[in-house]
């Protein structure tokens, strides 16, 4: 099951607030005004000044042009530093928003921006609701923190389920084809061996035992045929070829029985150096119901006329494919999987119905594997299935939890 992610930046630090700045000139007085009043006081400080100046050089009678110009200079950068500095006064409680604003964006905690109380109320009404913005921020981050913890917990718990889902299946399985081969199909072949002797000691010579060697007859063949059915129906549900032989043994056996049913010619190509050797038992177990439900779904859908099955072994992964020259899947059932019981689309399936998808994939994710679905790139019609399964490190350590 996917986790959410958030989608804000890396916000796991507590809020803490920016560090406190000097009380700003002209405290209680909205911005507007501060800089109309800034304004105004440089003017009117600069006309004091200018006239001032200018009446006692005119009385000295030391007022030159050179002087005027030099009076002008003067005036215009008194202004301006006086300006500045009233300004840049004026505007800290907005360079402290940016430096809150800027900390968010990269992403170094939620900040808290603190102003002076008598500030500007203006710049205070948008301070006070970007602060209560980042703190419903930080508190959905938290919640949304606190939601992915559960949803990790719940997916640990939906994988252990279904391991444990399957593994019983796997033993409820072993168990019903040891209790068919152990006590039924007994149970049958001695059957059918007393109706053997039953037919040899009535002959249908005899006219009074004829009708009576005829049932008997017909009772020994059904006893044969429902022996050799539970037979095939014991290796379908595990087929002893896996547990003493194992998956390469039982891949080559799943393909010869589906030709002999289907009549579907089906190559079996092994790869790699370590194909010879055992796997892990539960890896085994899902590669070879994997194989064995693409060759039946193959069968269902294709209309294939050969398969080829590729397992391929080497020291950190396993690959198994399986590819048919069929008509090949419908992509529309891999991208949106009907619910069950909904009317699937017109055109057949060749790789599987969305049922049979799902627990194959099921199957490779609970071993921390992969397996993908589409329709063959190499030129050739037909469905590619592959699965990939990486090794454990120690495959002999490793238990069947069917087992």
């Amino acid at each position: 099951m996917a986790q959410l992610e958030s989608t804000s930046p890396n916000v796991t630090a507590a809020p803490r607030p920016a560090p406190a700045r000097r009380r700003a000139l002209f405290t209680g007085i909205p911005l507007f005004y501060q800089l109309l009043l800034a304004n105004l006081i440089v003017v009117l400080i600069g006309a004091i000044i200018g006239t001032s100046l200018t009446r006692r050089f005119v009385e000295t009678g030391a007022f030159t042009p050179w002087v005027h110009v030099l009076m002008v200079v003067a005036a215009v950068s008194l202004s301006v530093v006086f300006t500045a500095l009233i300004l840049y006064a004026a505007f800290r409680p907005i360079r402290s928003l940016r430096r809150a604003i800027h900390q968010y964006r990269a992403g170094d905690g939620i900040p808290h921006v603190q102003i002076e109380p008598r500030g500007d109320p203006d710049l205070q009404a948008v301070v006070a609701a970007l602060n209560s913005l980042w703190a419903r921020l930080s508190e959905h981050q938290r919640q949304l923190e606190r939601t992915n913890a559960r949803l990790a917990e719940k997916n640990r718990e939906m994988q252990h389920l279904a391991a444990q889902v399957i593994a019983a299946q796997e033993e409820e399985r072993r168990r019903v084809a040891r209790e068919l081969h152990d006590e039924t199909m007994q149970s049958l072949a001695a059957l059918s061996v007393g109706l053997e002797h039953g037919l040899q000691a009535m002959p249908a010579e005899v006219p009074r035992l004829r009708q009576a060697h005829h049932l008997v007859a017909r009772l020994q063949r059904l006893a044969e045929e429902t022996l050799d059915n539970l037979r095939k129906l014991a290796l379908a549900l595990r087929p002893s070829v896996l547990d003493d032989h194992g998956l390469v043994a039982a891949v080559h056996w799943l393909a010869s029985t589906h030709q002999d049913h289907h009549g579907i010619p089906v190559e079996v190509r092994i790869e790699g150096e370590h194909a010879a050797g055992r796997l892990a038992p539960p890896v085994e177990t899902a590669i070879f119901r994997i194989v064995q439900e693409a060759l039946s779904n193959v069968a269902k859908h294709a209309r294939a006329t050969s398969v080829l099955v590729r397992l391929r072994v080497d020291e950190r992964l396993l690959t198994a494919e399986v590819s048919d020259d069929g008509i090949g899947i419908d992509e529309r059932l891999l991208a949106h999987p009907p619910a069950e019981g909904a009317a699937l689309p017109p055109s057949p399936t060749a790789a599987g119905a969305p049922l049979g998808l799902f627990g194959m994939r099921e199957r490779a994710a609970l071993l921390d594997g992969e397996l993908v679905v589409h329709r063959r790139t190499d030129g050739n019609s037909g469905t590619l299935l592959r699965v990939t399964i990486p090794r454990p490190s120690d495959t002999a350590a490793s238990e069947d939890p069917a087992r």
